[in-house]
């Protein structure tokens, strides 16, 4: 298995037929790592921000009791980021038990954690906390977590502005250099859940709006009419200028052992990727939401058992993870044209790093198509690995792994 085969100092760059372009920073690539303060292979993996969710640092989690905090845990994911210059974003969420308006009602992460605080005074002094305490080292809070999901939050809308607006006020006087990132919904049936907290004008406080672009286990593209809808609404809000930023989607990943996609919260039936189709859908997303002009796209995950891209929960490379790798280093700095679709081919403009023009391309079906004309193609591998070939003057084979192809000048 190969891990790096070719590095160039350029950067290609892609985009979407729903959105406008834009460039890509190290910042775009984001992960969900759980166990960063237990496995060092991540901070190889090149990703240059993380999302502290299901990562035991939620309220509950700091706050188990009214006079208790627990720290040591965050403080070591904190640290080993900051040490490595990753962007750390980490939502705020988890109302414990003894703060709950229903401690008796089971949640997502225990009960009453779904719910609002009893006292808004608990909620404020849980913010103080966490912001006082990593002032300067976590560089964005995003409020709550899919929201519009009753395991995750019980509340409605209205009640989630008023926690975001609290925070928000707490953020900019402890830490004004912190970002605050507006409540997610999810999904195509969180559109109207995200229009309804539109509404509140809680946005106009936030200095980047969220979504998570899942697609019901469909393929990438799927989620570029989901990023259509939720610009227009941004748009229709008065809030387009605001950067909007893809803070969780992932697919189900099969394992040697086995994935079982009922314990992991989905139906029975729900499609579970090989180790080909997670390299192929990793390298498609990440392409696909830079040419949507996402800020950031946060990738569920790194080490999670039925959804990450290593081994070992975090410990050894599976092709998806190689793949991200070198993904980011061809695509970190480069500046992305919209996708088009044609003939089940998608082909996206772009250019290198160092100016040297081309396009991205690969195909929706698992069948080879051929793109004529004499191209240096730059091609991922079905073990994430990336090889070059020099003026292929033959048709070249495209298939669902995506290739960049450019003339030479």
């Amino acid at each position: 298995m190969r891990y790096l085969i070719f590095y160039v100092t350029g950067i290609f760059l892609l985009l979407s037929t729903y959105a406008w372009g834009g460039s890509v920073s190290k910042d775009y690539f984001g992960m969900h790592v759980h166990r960063s303060n237990q496995n060092k292979l991540w901070l190889n993996s090149g990703l240059g921000s993380i999302r502290l969710h299901d990562a035991n640092v939620t309220w509950l989690d700091l706050q188990p009791s009214p006079d208790s905090w627990k720290w040591a845990w965050l403080d070591g994911m904190v640290n080993r980021a900051t040490a490595a210059n990753v962007s750390i974003l980490l939502p705020l969420q988890g109302t414990p038990a003894w703060a709950s308006r229903t401690p008796e009602l089971k949640a997502a992460y225990g009960y009453g954690a779904n719910a609002m605080p009893s006292n808004l005074a608990a909620w404020e002094n849980y913010v103080e906390a966490v912001v006082s305490r990593y002032r300067g080292k976590i560089a964005a809070y995003e409020i709550w977590n899919e929201s519009n999901l009753s395991h995750f939050f019980s509340g409605n809308p209205e009640d989630l502005a008023l926690l975001t607006k609290s925070a928000v006020k707490i953020i900019r006087q402890i830490d004004p250099e912190a970002k605050v990132v507006c409540p997610s919904g999810v999904g195509d049936y969180g559109i109207k859940w995200f229009k309804r907290l539109l509404a509140t004008e809680v946005m106009s406080d936030c200095d980047v709006i969220s979504y998570h672009f899942y697609t019901k286990h469909q393929p990438p593209e799927s989620m570029l009419p989901i990023i259509d809808d939720i610009k227009i609404a941004i748009r229709a809000a008065g809030y387009q200028r605001k950067p909007l930023w893809n803070t969780e989607t992932g697919w189900l990943i099969d394992t040697p052992e086995g994935v079982d996609p009922v314990l992991a919260g989905f139906k029975a039936d729900a499609k579970k990727l090989n180790d080909f189709e997670s390299v192929s859908y990793l390298l498609r997303s990440f392409i696909l939401g830079a040419g949507a002009d996402l800020g950031r796209f946060y990738w569920y995950s790194w080490d999670h058992p039925s959804m990450g891209i290593t081994k070992g929960r975090g410990t050894g490379w599976r092709p998806a993870a190689i793949a991200f790798k070198n993904l980011t280093v061809i695509l970190d700095g480069g500046v992305v044209e919209p996708c088009r679709l044609s003939a089940d081919q998608w082909v996206c403009n772009g250019s290198l790093k160092d100016g040297r023009k081309g396009f991205w391309v690969w195909s929706t079906k698992s069948t080879m198509k051929n793109f004529s004309g004499i191209y240096n193609v730059l091609q991922f591998q079905s073990d994430g690995g990336l090889i070059l070939q020099h003026r292929v003057k033959k048709a070249v084979p495209i298939g669902t792994l995506p290739s960049f192809l450019y003339k030479s000048s």
